[in-house]
């Protein structure tokens, strides 16, 4: 059995790793493949391209990437004619996966929307290319399935995957009531995984911080920093000011 999967961001680089690694515990001899990023390929996975040190997002962003995005697709449409993967499955990241499902389901290849795009919210339109495009939508939330059938579109309610990671990290209780020790009121501010939501969205978090430090003297902040180059770039904003701020490292959970 041959999987392509395909996951362009941080976050959906942990679906595809836990994904793949519970294929191969069911099958040993499958091979995986496909785009992703560093828990992908420590999971097993053939890494044809790793996409989710892309994660672009925003149309300028997107824009200069799009000789990336062209050369991606030309590649996995070789791909699907020469291998023929028995399925073909997407991890959230709308945009150049709507061109990947096209591309698969020309060939006759199965395509499979694992955690989908939250379509109800921000682009409920958008559900005619998951109508056109995708055989089966593996959902996250349990609403999700009526939704997408009141649509048109076959699906089937999974589970967040996001607690796979918690299930595998037995001290995170543990570490919830160290940090609890403190005292205090504790605001976590979760700026995003990619490096662009870095950059726009953790201005705006600093400043409602601030804001906030003044009307309650005993509160504290976490920030949760996907990698070590996120955490530099909130350090470095802090300089000058006496926030109460943490700032944790790959702690999300």
């Amino acid at each position: 059995m041959q999987v392509f999967i395909s996951a362009g961001e941080p976050s959906g680089d942990l679906h595809a790793g836990n994904l793949a690694r519970a294929i191969l515990n069911l099958q040993p001899q499958a091979h995986i493949v496909g785009f992703g990023g560093e828990r992908l390929s420590q999971a097993g996975g053939d890494l044809l391209y790793p996409l989710a040190r892309l994660s672009v997002m925003w149309f300028p962003h997107v824009l200069k990437s799009l000789g990336t995005f062209t050369s991606l697709l030309d590649q996995a449409e070789q791909y699907f004619r020469r291998h023929r993967p028995q399925a073909v499955v997407l991890i959230d990241y709308p945009g150049f996966h709507w061109w990947l499902a096209r591309a698969a389901k020309r060939q006759g290849i199965p395509v499979y929307y694992f955690v989908p795009p939250q379509l109800w919210a921000w682009g409920g339109w958008r559900v005619r290319k998951v109508k056109r495009w995708v055989n089966y939508v593996i959902c996250s939330l349990p609403f999700e399935v009526s939704w997408f059938a009141r649509r048109g579109v076959r699906a089937v309610y999974f589970g967040h995957p996001f607690f796979d990671e918690m299930t595998q990290r037995p001290a995170l209780a543990q570490r919830v009531e160290e940090l609890r020790r403190h005292g205090g009121p504790i605001v976590s501010l979760l700026p995003g995984s990619r490096h662009q939501e870095i950059i726009m969205n953790w201005p705006s978090l600093l400043t409602a911080a601030t804001n906030i430090a003044r009307q309650r003297g005993d509160v504290r902040f976490l920030v949760a920093a996907f990698n070590e180059a996120h955490a530099e770039t909130v350090r470095r904003s802090l300089d000058g000011t006496r926030l109460p701020l943490e700032i944790l490292c790959r702690e999300t959970p």
